[in-house]
């Protein structure tokens, strides 16, 4: 599957979990649970198991996120997502961000005015725009051992905004979604 598509329905799958919750399923007794919701301070970590045809073997993917709303009306401001790669090295980054951005200037993440991240956003869908990249495994360990981290984007009308992302919660979650 090609990294649009893959990033299409993982941003999908987030904005679902953003906007419904996770889906109930019944299981019986000797069945591992299909769907797993874990939470670590401001982080959560959902694992799906995906149904699939009989004679296969389930597969999981599993995530950690964290989600910003506005106190009025509760819309969706940042949604971040980061995932295990099939490598084990880094990870993989999905955000996804308001409306109204400019595509071009992409955004930044920092830590202690140090950029950690810089990334396109790669386009919009009817939940946010989307941001997908990979880290390298040094930038996630940074990010396991920092409090707070400031996401930058830029309107379309030129205005920087920024926001804060609190990594209370990110090492014990991350441990955990690579045990799964």
């Amino acid at each position: 599957m090609n990294l649009l598509l893959k990033t299409a329905a993982l941003a999908l799958l987030t904005s679902t979990f953003i906007q419904y919750g996770t889906p109930l399923m019944a299981q019986t007794d000797n069945e591992a649970p299909s769907n797993i919701t874990e939470t670590y301070s401001d982080w959560t970590l959902r694992c799906v198991t995906a149904p699939v045809a009989e004679g296969q073997e389930a597969v999981r993917s599993c995530e950690i996120m964290q989600e910003q709303r506005r106190r009025e009306g509760n819309q969706l401001v940042l949604a971040i997502s980061l995932q295990t790669k099939d490598d084990g090295a880094g990870a993989g980054l999905t955000m996804v961000l308001p409306f109204g951005l400019d595509l071009a200037a992409g955004v930044s993440i920092a830590a202690a005015e140090e950029d950690l991240i810089v990334a396109r956003i790669s386009t919009c869908l009817p939940r946010g725009c989307i941001v997908a990249t990979d880290l390298p495994q040094e930038t996630v360990d940074t990010l396991a051992e920092t409090e707070t981290v400031t996401l930058t984007m830029t309107s379309i009308e030129g205005q920087k905004i920024q926001t804060a992302i609190s990594l209370k919660g990110f090492a014990p979650a991350w441990n955990r979604v690579n045990t799964m």
